[in-house]
């Protein structure tokens, strides 16, 4: 929703969206952020306490393939 006011106030126009999402909430995903950023791997555990992967969910290959689908078929039809 953030994003799509501040595009909206700049001039922008919002044709889709999507909401990505990393495992684990805010402050385990940051600390397993700064976990790889350190090590360059994904660990378990940082600090003592369990962290989640340091990427997206499993699905959210398949969520991105569908919305750059569905932006690539708008795109499409708004040149045809």
């Amino acid at each position: 929703r953030s994003v799509e006011r501040m595009a909206t106030e700049n001039g922008a126009t919002c044709v889709d969206k999507t909401h990505f999402v990393f495992a684990g909430g805010q402050i385990k995903s940051f600390l397993s952020l700064v976990s790889y950023l350190g090590t360059g791997e994904n660990r378990p555990k940082y600090l003592g306490v369990k962290i989640p992967p340091s990427n997206l969910k499993p699905d959210a290959g398949d969520e991105a393939r569908a919305f750059a689908g569905s932006l690539a078929d708008r795109v499409g039809a708004d040149l045809a």
